[in-house]
């Protein structure tokens, strides 16, 4: 053991100074909050899809319901989100879109449980807050990409038809909801009967 007094900040000695500390470590917070901010994205683009869908299979599409259902789903964690995702909307797992959801929760969870704890030397040295920077661009490239399966497949897939008594279950229901909507309205309006 040493008598020397451990000085947290001796690095700092080392810094060049015509780098201003606080500009280079501000481009890897404001990196890392564009990733974070991907994530977040990622995650609620899912909450909604699979909100609607277990709404929709549900036939009770009510809206309190609905919200019900996003604030339940968006407290699951991201990979339970992908699981139940992938179920619900019958997505293989060899699809590329299962490979990228995959990659960018890889990406994610580093991101958010390891990244400062892992890299905190790297914030030493200008060089090293340049490598942060660049692992931060290569998580946010993942979770865009995956982002951009997300929204390529939802275009591409619902255009997903699922069973044909589905379908006839909201069709029964958007039915029903018009009919509502339209008493409703009579009924603001002071209409006794609906006109045709």
């Amino acid at each position: 053991m040493t008598s020397e007094k451990y000085d947290p900040l001796s690095w700092l000695s080392k810094w060049p100074r015509d780098k201003a500390l606080w500009d280079v470590w501000r481009e890897v917070h404001a990196r890392f909050g564009l990733a974070a901010q991907r994530g977040t994205e990622l995650e609620t683009g899912l909450v909604m899809m699979i909100s609607q869908m277990e709404q929709a299979l549900q036939r009770n599409l009510k809206l309190e319901i609905l919200l019900s259902a996003i604030e339940k789903n968006g407290a699951l964690p991201l990979g339970p989100l992908i699981s139940l995702f992938r179920r619900l909307y019958q997505v293989p797992e060899d699809d590329v879109l299962t490979e990228e959801l995959e990659k960018a929760k890889k990406g994610r969870n580093y991101l958010v449980h390891h990244f400062y704890r892992d890299q905190a030397d790297l914030f030493t040295t200008s060089e090293g807050c340049q490598k942060l920077a660049e692992i931060l661009v290569g998580i946010n490239d993942d979770l865009d990409a995956a982002i951009q399966y997300l929204e390529n497949w939802r275009d591409n897939h619902l255009g997903y038809t699922p069973p044909e008594d589905v379908w006839d279950r909201i069709n029964e229901d958007v039915a029903r909801w018009k009919l509502e909507n339209q008493l409703m309205l009579d009924s603001f309006l002071g209409k006794n009967e609906r006109r045709s």
